[in-house]
């Protein structure tokens, strides 16, 4: 998965950034509202950063809504929307 160095949120541009460095290095990433960044830590594999994306992409729902969601439910949605959209081969561009 290609993944943006920036994704839009209705009026939000949250950056996307893939770093190895103190804050990040002992989880996979971090959805930050009030800074309005992803961060996804690099030293994971291409699969797992994908997988991290979208979690903190259904994060960044969660936060923006208001959807109060338990993050074990977060954890679900990611991974299985990132096995749905693979196993699918799905391409939104076309």
């Amino acid at each position: 998965m290609k993944i943006p160095a920036k994704i839009k949120f209705g009026a939000h541009i949250v950056d996307v950034l893939i770093e190895e460095d103190k804050r990040i290095g002992s989880i996979a990433g971090e959805f930050n509202g009030w800074c309005e960044v992803i961060r996804i830590n690099k030293t994971l594999s291409e699969s797992l950063q994908s997988e991290v994306l979208l979690h903190e992409l259904i994060e960044g729902i969660n936060y923006y809504n208001q959807l109060d969601l338990h993050h074990q439910t977060i954890e679900i949605m990611g991974y299985q929307l990132l096995s749905i959209i693979r196993d699918n081969k799905l391409n939104f561009n076309k």
